[in-house]
């Protein structure tokens, strides 16, 4: 991705974490904010792709981050950008349903468009719940998640949970959804996926909103919220 444009999706995203303001913020320690910092800069460095460049015919980034199936019918991994990426999910895995935590800011010009035409080629159903990258995962947004997931793998579907480079917002909401399928708590359904996909690594914020949401949550079905 050329550097004008890294800048520009940082620009834009920092704009839009100004306006997550329906939730209370998590004040993190100076050294939290230091690492979680640092883990954004390295990825965004190792990020860097050109737009629509591929390796054997599929997309560069999507090769370079992948997927792995991190429960029985439950992967997670980085957004497809083109028909051959769709294709790995679906001759791989069996995908059928996708949930894409991408903004539309985060896709090249083409890239949805190609997307799109190749999960209707596949019969592959998506489903968007855009939120803002490295930003808090709010407890809707997990609630929401939850509710889509749990019900598609209840039903025999193959699902695919997605962000940009799968490290961070699909591993959240992914956990959310195991939570909420085995009545587990966030670590214990980290710890599962981390088992099969050990670069699933939520920032430090997105952790506090995950377990401040599964509290809220028990609390709430125990009578108590």
């Amino acid at each position: 991705m050329p550097r004008a444009r890294e800048r520009e999706l940082v620009r834009a995203g920092a704009q839009r974490r100004g306006q997550q303001a329906t939730q209370p913020r998590v004040v993190l320690p100076r050294r939290a904010h230091a690492s979680g910092l640092l883990q954004c800069l390295g990825e965004r460095l190792r990020g860097h792709r050109a737009p629509n460049a591929t390796v054997d015919g599929v997309s560069d980034w999507f090769e370079r981050y992948g997927f792995a199936l991190v429960d029985e019918r439950l992967a997670t991994g980085a957004y497809p950008l083109d028909a051959a990426d769709v294709a790995r999910l679906r001759e791989e895995l069996g995908v059928t349903r996708v949930l894409n935590l991408c903004e539309d800011a985060e896709y090249e010009e083409g890239e949805r468009l190609a997307v799109d035409e190749a999960y209707a080629h596949h019969g592959i159903l998506e489903h968007r719940l855009q939120l803002i990258d490295y930003g808090e995962v709010l407890p809707g947004a997990l609630e929401q998640g939850a509710r889509e997931i749990v019900p598609w793998l209840d039903g025999g579907e193959i699902v695919y949970v997605h962000c940009r480079a799968g490290w961070q917002r699909s591993a959240t909401v992914a956990a959310a959804a195991l939570s909420v399928r085995f009545g587990i708590e966030p670590d214990a359904a980290l710890g599962r996926i981390r088992e099969r996909k050990p670069s699933a690594q939520p920032l430090h914020h997105q952790l506090e909103g995950l377990w401040r949401w599964w509290r809220t949550r028990q609390a709430r079905l125990e009578g108590r919220g």
